[in-house]
């Protein structure tokens, strides 16, 4: 997903449209809505900073890395460098430690050295 479109992380209100799907509450409609849970939830997705153009939103998930990884998964290019770099910054800027990147991203080693290895170029 390199390029304009940038990877975005939030917590926001579960809501249940009409079809029994698990959407952002503030991306439901009025007239589609049938459960707004008053729990929040982290998502994400892939969008251009200021365009219209994004990707569906991916989640809801019970954490911020879990959110970053699952948008990644789904939308991300695993052999995109800049991809990769992406998605531990964004982790890091939420304030995820580099012990639980490791752990989600399912790296056993010294869990520093290996996500700073995991996004660095290839020689």
């Amino acid at each position: 997903m390199a390029g304009h479109m940038k990877l975005q992380v939030w917590k926001e209100n579960v809501a249940v449209d009409r079809e029994g799907v698990k959407r952002p509450a503030s991306t439901v409609q009025l007239s589609e809505l049938d459960t707004l849970y008053g729990h929040k939830a982290w998502w994400g997705e892939y969008s251009a900073p200021g365009y219209m153009d994004k990707t569906d939103p991916v989640g809801p998930n019970h954490s911020p890395e879990r959110a970053a990884v699952d948008a990644f998964d789904m939308y991300g290019d695993l052999d995109s460098l800049a991809d990769r770099q992406e998605l531990v910054e964004v982790m890091r800027n939420l304030g995820v430690p580099y012990a639980r990147i490791a752990e989600v991203l399912g790296i056993d080693t010294d869990p520093e050295w290996a996500v700073k290895a995991w996004v660095r170029e290839e020689d």
